[in-house]
Formats: structure tokens, sequence, C-alpha cells
């Protein structure tokens, strides 16, 4: 029987929005993460987030994005 782990998500982004941040995983179980993104100007994305794990390894998970603004004109007859 495995033990239970608890974990805290950093990230070093205010364009990143993440869910959970922390929480506690059962042993033998899984815990997916919602990540969202959003940027008011077009650039390339790239950074890591963080997992810190009590008693346990720090994971880090990679994230690139590239944020496009589009271009829209309207013509009037």
């Amino acid at each position: 029987m495995r033990t239970p782990a608890i974990f805290h998500v950093v990230g070093n982004s205010d364009e990143l929005s993440i869910y959970p941040l922390k929480g506690k995983i059962l042993g033998d179980s899984k815990q997916g993460f919602t990540v969202g993104f959003q940027s008011n100007s077009s650039k390339d994305f790239n950074t890591e987030i963080l997992v810190n794990i009590r008693g346990g390894k720090q994971l880090r998970i990679p994230v690139r994005a590239k944020a496009i603004v589009p271009d829209i004109s309207i013509e009037e007859t």
C-alpha cells in the first residue's frame, strides 16, 4: 500500500492560470492539472511549472505556447 502525497504547484507567470495549485494525491492515484494561457500581445511563450511534492522530487513541467493577435479590418461601402 502506498501513502498519499501532498503537492504544491508553482507557476512563475501572470499569463498562466493553473488549477489545482495544491492538494493531496492518494496512493496509486493520478492527478490532472488544468493550465490556461492568456496574453494581450503576440509572442512566443516558454516557461516551466514546478510541482513540489512533500518528501519527494520536484517535478518540472515545460509549457510552451504561441499567442497570435488577429489583424481585423472592416471596409464600408
